[in-house]
């Protein structure tokens, strides 16, 4: 009784899993990092996100936060 409902579920989320996509931070579909990029239009600073809550602020290959609106 109890295999069919945890099958049930299983089945569920890894469809669910294939259908949200992947992106580039992914190792593959079933190894997500769930990281989100975040833009703050009014510093135009970029931030990742955690789908538990965490952020961090996007930084360049010089420890400087990536500013949308900074010229290079």
């Amino acid at each position: 009784m109890f295999y069919k409902f945890y099958f049930w579920v299983s089945f569920v989320l890894i469809l669910v899993n294939f259908l949200m996509g992947t992106d580039n931070t992914d190792k593959d579909v079933l190894r997500k990092s769930d990281l989100k990029l975040h833009t703050d239009y009014g510093t135009g600073n970029q931030y990742l996100t955690t789908w538990t809550g965490g952020i961090t602020p996007r930084l360049d290959e010089n420890g400087e936060i990536i500013n949308i609106y900074r010229k290079e």
